[in-house]
């Protein structure tokens, strides 16, 4: 069944000292979108601290209106936002 109001998990949760520094990568996709029925969407959050090692990952599915990989990404970036105490360097 499709998810109405989407989920995010961590698989690894920022750390706590993170700040402004570290940087944020989102990516949304999706999987047999010529077929409508099949289609499914997804994205992925990962963040990177300064000195360039991996701090957190997480992926989520967007709600079901979000039926494209451009939706699912713009989805990503409501919860990287959400998720973050201050607008994150993407």
């Amino acid at each position: 069944p499709l998810s109405v109001d989407g989920w995010f998990s961590w698989f690894v949760a920022p750390p706590p000292d993170s700040d402004e520094q570290h940087t944020w990568y989102l990516d949304g996709s999706m999987l047999d979108g010529t077929w409508a029925e099949y289609r499914t969407a997804g994205f992925g959050i990962v963040v990177v601290a300064p000195d360039r090692s991996l701090a957190a990952y997480g992926h989520g599915v967007p709600p079901n209106w979000c039926r494209t990989a451009a939706a699912a990404e713009a989805w990503a970036l409501h919860i990287a936002l959400m998720h973050s105490p201050f607008p994150p360097k993407l």
